[in-house]
C-alpha cells in the first residue's frame, strides 16, 4: 500500500509533467510565430496558406 508521501511525490511528477508538456507547446508555438515572421520579412509579398 502506498504511503502518502509516495502519493504525494507521485502526484508532483505528474504535475511537472503536465506543466512540462505545456512548456513545450508554448516554446512550440512561439518557434512556428518566429518562423512566420521570418517568413514575411524575408518575402513580404508571400500569402500565406493558413
Amino acid at each position: 500500500m502506498p504511503t502518502t508521501s509516495t502519493v504525494v511525490h507521485k502526484q508532483d511528477i505528474e504535475r511537472l509533467e503536465d506543466q512540462l508538456g505545456q512548456l513545450i507547446r508554448i516554446i512550440a508555438n512561439m518557434n512556428e510565430r518566429i518562423n512566420y515572421l521570418e517568413t514575411i520579412k524575408t518575402n513580404p509579398f508571400l500569402i500565406p496558406s493558413k
